[in-house]
């Protein structure tokens, strides 16, 4: 099933400062971010550490020591935020005002499917700065989905 982006595009409302959705990538573990890597890596989406592109060597450690973020480019429109937090959490963010379509929020939509798929796990994007999701994709069905 299709989620068309009538249903959705109040939860990007670019004009509400500080817009950007949160998702978070369900029961992870330190093996993940090089799985996800890879399986972006072979879709063909650029991935980026510190705005230079991930090379052959894979996650660097930040100056810091903090956990990396990534930038994750399923196409040329959309970027999402990819945060590698302690304790083995996957989290991201996407940036409202680069979902203003059906199109681009099939890349979102694109995206949520992948991570799920790739570690076999559930994936929600939320409004920001809450932990109730609006839109879910779950392992469990291999589907995609608005939440209540």
């Amino acid at each position: 099933m299709r989620i068309r982006w009538r249903e959705v595009s109040g939860h990007f409302d670019e004009s509400v400062e500080g817009r950007l959705p949160d998702g978070l990538v369900h029961g992870t573990t330190g093996a993940d971010p090089a799985l996800l890597l890879l399986r972006y890596q072979a879709l063909g989406w650029r991935v980026e550490q510190d705005g230079r592109p991930m090379d052959a060597d894979g996650l660097r450690p930040t100056e810091d020591g903090e956990p990396p973020t990534l930038v994750v480019h399923p196409d040329a429109t959309v970027s999402v935020n990819l945060f590698l937090w302690p304790g083995d959490e996957i989290a991201f963010d996407v940036d409202a005002r680069e979902i203003h379509d059906q199109a681009t929020f099939d890349v979102v939509c694109r995206f949520l499917v992948e991570t799920g798929r790739a570690l076999a796990t559930d994936v929600d994007l939320c409004t920001e700065g809450t932990t109730s999701p609006f839109l879910r994709y779950s392992a469990r069905t291999d589907s995609l989905g608005l939440c209540p």
